[in-house]
């Protein structure tokens, strides 16, 4: 596919989805090709590349501290494994899908349990999340 039908398809701005597709190809999850078949490729099948995977090379930009190098005091000292639990838990997730399940809208079951899970929010919020 090329940039630009992916950046329409998507609604990505070209600009931005060039950048990630380059960091997409340098990290050797995608390859390019010039001239009259110009476009992007996956350098590997759909059904092998996580979007673990994908998300990594996207987020190995990101400058921030990592999770280990948090702290809080007192009280909140627990806080910091409440979030290595959730990094923990979204990394079994995202290490268990592929392209390929996206691609084809067949999620694995356990993640589809995880969605179906109904998750009110508290009385009063019209928001699941607690900010």
């Amino acid at each position: 596919m090329t940039a630009q039908s992916i950046s329409s398809a998507q609604a990505i701005p070209l600009a931005y989805l060039l950048h990630i597709l380059t960091d997409l190809r340098r990290a050797g999850l995608l390859r390019s090709h010039r001239g009259t078949i110009a476009g992007y490729e996956l350098a590997r099948p759909a059904t092998s590349v996580t979007l673990a995977e994908v998300i990594a090379v996207i987020e190995r930009d990101l400058s921030r501290p990592t999770l280990e190098e948090i702290s809080y005091p007192g009280a909140a000292a627990p806080l910091r494994d409440v979030w290595l639990a959730v990094r923990s838990s979204t990394s079994t997730i995202l290490r268990s899908v592929t392209l390929a399940d996206v691609a084809q809208r067949t999620l694995p079951p356990a993640v589809q349990a995880l969605a179906a899970r109904p998750y009110p929010p508290p009385a009063g919020r019209t928001s699941p999340w607690p900010w």
